[in-house]
């Protein structure tokens, strides 16, 4: 199995996508380039660096938590209707950074899991039909 990464480079006409093995890759560098390329580089860099510092717009319409389990739903509209997709996390104090989350769950994790995604179903469930009745008004 073999990893890659993929870096979008803004060129003088227009954006080039570089992919190379993950193997290749430089610490500090998204990709390795030759010294022709190293504006190409910067650029992205420079475009890594506003895109991060950009605060995200979207949000989850709602988060079910219990305990450290935590699931956000997130609505997508869509030609036929709001789809509703969900993302779970489990969130944890690391001494040296503070909280964190993380997408991966223990065995003991699995349980609070699967209730969480059980109330998360249930509050799809009631999202979904709340749109219906607003749907059939227009």
């Amino acid at each position: 199995l073999v990893s890659f990464a993929v870096a979008l480079a803004f060129g003088p006409s227009l954006p080039a996508l570089h992919c190379v093995p993950a193997s290749q890759l430089l610490k500090g560098s998204f990709v390795r380039q030759r010294k022709s390329e190293r504006t190409n580089q910067t650029l992205f860099q420079i475009g890594a660096t506003v895109m991060a510092k950009q605060k995200p717009t979207n949000k989850p319409v709602e988060e079910i938590r219990i305990g450290s389990i935590k699931a956000a739903i997130w609505k997508n509209e869509t030609e036929g209707g709001p789809r509703f997709n969900v993302t779970f996390q489990r969130i944890y104090r690391d001494e040296e950074k503070g909280w964190r989350s993380t997408e991966s769950f223990g065995r003991d994790d699995l349980l609070v899991l699967a209730k969480v995604a059980d109330q998360t179903h249930g509050r799809i469930v009631a999202l979904s039909q709340q749109q219906r009745p607003q749907e059939k008004a227009k």
